[in-house]
């Protein structure tokens, strides 16, 4: 038996229990201790303010000013949470500043937090309470030691959500902080701000962390392969005191400092204290506190930490000497007051730091053209103090390619860091004067490079990641021109994704600018303003000047096309986005495709034209498509606009409602936000502007245009792309109106090209088919296969190009080849069943489609069913010949022959041929009586039709 104890307790499985049994003793012991003591602070208690109106829930790449808390305040607030009378509204008053509790959360397991709210600096604390009961110890074996989802874990989870929806809802900056335990919940949950609540801007400052750097690496590369952040990157800072059985459980994530925690008290259990290296004393919030509260040594950067529980120092003395003497790593030299790494600023912040050294670095290092450039920056306008802040710093990679920033001020970094963030905030504009690319003339003359656009973008929009993450990957290169094609339909994001991209992915370009490429007009209009902004000295002023001067226009482009290149070369990486090219042939010349005349480069083209495709200097796989949006990109969309919310904030009927809706209007963000924004502005139900678009047509159109495009930077509606388009290719040609007329009556998807070359149209119809792809009116194509004869050669249009169409050819035009449709289609039937019947069974859908559009059309009664008769009888007849499904065939053909009106509007002999087809599906069918009544029907018919003679026969054979 005792050999088998032995057994059981051998190795780590031995050190595993002694060590919990330890940890339980003592943690009881340092509850006491810990969190018995208080300081004596005033506390007021006040109501709850009422929460504030809902702000935009959106990535912040603006920067904003950094008032985050001191470590004082962080630790203050941790050690607050301690305290079992906490209430609602209280007030903490730390130095001057008052914190109030506007949250709290109990959970499983003795778990607790609150929230506070600072509304001066608009910043929200988010505390995790650390050991506080024999629950609470459970639940540090569970989560720490064993990696186990606790209650504790849910109830943090549930608590880090609630903080930051509040966080976005009131337009505050959010932190974490927490002792103990309630360390690695205060980690866990800058992780799932990043993973699951989109919160990017969190940081996270800790006290005393057994460690969860494993744990989160192991999240994060299970979930966030493709994402922004890698763990090294998180904004958490860590204080811990000397290695001890708390802070060595796991390796550390986040930057970590030790510090030396005020003692005052000696230790009541000696062999306890040896066993715990007075862990009491240096792992107490209280003493960290009075630590922070008036610190007599600094902290100190440490680039190791022992880790694991192997390595507990009262179990094996000399295994944790040899581990703490490997990983027990100070970095003495690193100054912690005038030194920080860069992830611990916002991320605003963060790229404007990394822009400004990289553009600046050269300047500033050497004296003589540092004085210019400062005297640069105080001629336009930036004050002295913004001066000393933006050139007081540098940037250099410590380890892993992290960076860190050092200033030269007699500031410290926490100072420096709040007061440049400050600044920027205040002062939006000076950014764009900060960041532009400098040059030093042969003069010593500062010269500004940078060129940027405007790129205004609409006020909702919807941000596309994939995409953007796409057009990244394309332009990643800086040797040579790169190129990327963003192609879709009118209103589908393209201009938009390309601004965005421009706009807010600086560090890929210094300078950015849009031109008008629909024609080769407007975009020498463009290229005069872009040289306008190039002419940055004198002498260019001047010979722009002179080129504006020339009256012979080839002469005069040539040389205005020589200034642009030459000011291109001069700057490296530039991005020009070609906005909705028409025909990029007709532009060719003024098209960069060479880096040795350009320099290097990136362009994005937004275009409809699929023809594009067929570009010498377009690869293939520089093209985007830029498709419709899925279910919950529309909701996002119209629930950003018209609820100013997000998707997970809208009821489930909220959601069903719109989803429903959703479907009547074009996936498109054009589309989705016209409707948003209608329905937001005139305050209408849906039903209400469904009914508008069905009832007042064009009008309706109109209306929409005047009102909504000024609000979505956009000029047209979907109506007035589709139908400006029709008008540049159909004009006046008669047999594009009757193509038209086609494709508008049958289904959307799909359409046989066949269909297309009656009457030998063959040349007009790859002419037609040419515009329908140059103004992003088709789809897709699929092209027949040499080995499979059987597969048709097709094309499909959107539903929604489809309708406006239909509405274009009965408004605009004033009249539907319909008659033509009709003559069409029959021949194509008939063909068809003679020689193909995969394709009627193919073209039996669009028959279909088009019984429901002819309702749609102000026929008259007697034509209306005329033309429906002909139609079922063409599916019946479909369906008989070459799908055998007689069932259907019979339901079709009887609805054909059951029109009495129509009888007379036939020929006997087609009429006779009709009932024929009939008669035989209830031969098929055994419906006997049908049959026999069918055929006295058929030898009324015959005696009409002495051609028929044989169709009785027929029937009964």
């Amino acid at each position: 038996m005792k050999n088998i104890w032995n057994l059981i307790l051998s190795n780590k499985i031995r050190i595993l229990l002694i060590a919990a049994i330890i940890v339980i003793v003592f943690m009881v012991l340092l509850t006491k201790r810990n969190h018995g003591d208080r300081h004596t602070h005033e506390y007021v208690y006040q109501s709850q303010e009422k929460q504030q109106s809902l702000a935009q829930n959106q990535t912040n790449l603006d920067i904003i000013p950094d008032n985050r808390p001191s470590d004082y305040e962080y630790a203050r607030l941790s050690e607050r949470v301690y305290i079992n009378d906490i209430q609602l509204g209280e007030i903490i008053n730390i130095k001057g500043k008052e914190w109030q509790v506007v949250k709290t959360k109990i959970g499983g397991n003795g778990y607790f937090g609150a929230l506070y709210e600072n509304k001066l600096t608009k910043q929200l604390v988010l505390a995790h309470r650390g050991t506080q009961s024999i629950q609470n110890i459970f639940d540090d074996l569970l989560s720490v030691i064993f990696n186990q989802l606790s209650s504790q874990q849910r109830a943090a989870y549930d608590f880090t959500q609630e903080a930051v929806d509040k966080t976005h809802k009131n337009n505050f900056h959010l932190s974490i902080t927490g002792h103990s335990l309630g360390t690695f919940l205060a980690e866990l949950s800058a992780y799932w701000c990043h993973d699951k609540f989109s919160y990017y801007d969190i940081n996270a400052v800790t006290f005393e962390s057994p460690g969860s750097r494993d744990l989160i690496e192991a999240k994060m590369q299970s979930n966030l392969v493709d994402f922004r952040i890698k763990p090294e990157r998180l904004d958490v800072v860590q204080y811990l005191s000397s290695p001890n059985i708390i802070n060595t459980w796991r390796p550390h994530i986040g930057t970590v400092y030790k510090i030396y925690p005020i003692i005052e008290d000696s230790c009541q259990f000696e062999w306890l204290c040896r066993m715990s290296w007075n862990i009491k004393d240096l792992h107490s919030i209280s003493n960290i506190v009075k630590y922070f509260e008036d610190p007599k040594e600094s902290p100190v950067l440490m680039e190791d930490w022992p880790s694991s529980l192997s390595n507990v120092a009262f179990l094996q003395d000399n295994s944790f000497l040899i581990d703490y003497k490997i990983h027990y790593k100070q970095n003495t030299k690193m100054n912690v007051n005038k030194q920080i790494f860069l992830k611990h600023f916002n991320i605003g912040m963060q790229k404007f730091l990394v822009e400004f050294f990289d553009l600046h670095k050269l300047l500033l290092a050497q004296e003589d053209k540092r004085n210019l450039f400062l005297s640069f920056l105080r001629n336009n306008g930036i004050q002295d103090s913004l001066i000393d802040l933006v050139s007081s710093y540098q940037i250099d990679d410590y380890r892993n390619n992290i960076k860190r920033i050092t200033i030269t001020s007699n500031k410290d970094i926490h100072s420096w860091r709040k007061e440049l963030s400050s600044a920027l905030a205040q002062y939006p504009n000076l950014k764009k004067m900060l960041l532009q690319s400098l040059k030093v003339s042969e003069g010593n003359a500062i010269i500004p490079m940078t060129i940027r656009s405007e790129l205004m973008l609409p006020v909702n929009f919807l941000e596309r990641p994939d995409h953007i993450n796409e057009i990244n990957s394309a332009l990643k290169d800086n040797e040579g021109i790169q190129i990327i094609v963003l192609r879709g339909i009118g209103g589908a994001g393209k201009s938009t994704l390309a601004k965005y991209y421009g706009k807010f992915k600086t560090d890929i370009a210094t300078s950015v600018f849009e031109v008008k490429a629909e024609t080769k007009d407007t975009l020498i209009n463009s290229f005069h303003t872009l040289a306008y902004e190039m002419a940055n000295t004198k002498e260019l002023k001047e010979e722009l000047e002179s080129i504006q001067k020339i009256q012979d226009s080839e002469i005069k482009e040539k040389q205005l096309l020589s200034f642009i290149k030459s000011g291109l070369r001069e700057r490296t990486n530039w991005l020009l986005i070609y906005d909705n090219v028409e025909n990029l042939s007709e532009i060719k010349n003024l098209f960069p495709d060479d880096a040795e005349q350009w320099g290097n480069g990136k362009i994005i083209i937004t275009t409809r034209d699929a023809n594009i495709q067929n570009a010498e200097y377009i690869k293939l796989g520089a093209i985007m498509p830029i498709e419709e949006l899925g279910d919950d990109q529309k909701l996002t969309l119209f629930s950003k606009i018209l609820y100013n919310t997000t998707l997970d904030k809208l009821t489930v009927d909220q959601k069903e409602k719109t989803a429903n809706f959703l479907k009547d209007i074009p996936p498109f963000p054009l589309d989705i936000s016209i409707a948003a924004y209608y329905i937001k502005n005139e305050h209408l139900s849906y039903e209400e502007y469904l009914e508008r678009i069905l009832k007042y047509g064009e009008d309706f159109e109109v209306l929409q245009g005047d009102i909504i495009p000024k609000m979505i930077n956009y000029e047209k509606t979907r109506y007035g792309i589709i139908s400006s388009s029709l008008e540049k290719f159909v004009n006046d040609d008669q047999v594009f109106k009757e193509f038209l007329s086609i494709i508008s009556l049958l289904g959307a998807e799909d359409i046989p090209k066949k269909l297309l070359e009656y009457d030998n149209n063959i040349i007009k119809m790859d002419q037609f088919l040419h515009n329908m792809r140059k103004h992003g009116l088709i789809m897709s194509e699929s092209m027949p296969h040499e080995n499979d004869k059987s597969y048709l050669s097709t094309f499909s249009i959107h539903r929604s190009t489809q309708d406006i169409i239909l509405r274009y050819l009965m408004i605009k035009m004033k009249k539907l080849e319909i008659e033509k449709v009709m003559t069409v289609a029959e021949g194509y039937h008939k063909k068809n069943l003679s020689a193909n019947c995969l394709a009627e069974s193919k073209f039996i859908p669009h028959l279909k489609v088009a019984s429901a559009n002819i309702k749609r059309i102000n026929l008259s009664q007697k034509t209306e069913k005329n033309y429906l008769t002909s139609l079922n009888f063409w599916i019946g007849y479909g369906h008989y010949k070459c799908t055998n499904d007689f069932k259907i065939a019979n339901t079709y053909l009887e609805q054909a022959y059951n029109v009495p009106e129509a009888r007379f509007f036939f020929m006997t002999d087609v009429l006779t041929n009709w009932v024929e087809v009939l008669c035989s599906t209830y031969v098929l069918l055994n419906e006997s009586d049908k049959a026999l009544k069918c055929a006295e029907d058929v030898l009324t018919l015959c005696e009409k039709n002495k051609n028929s003679q044989s169709t009785v026969a027929k029937i009964f054979n």
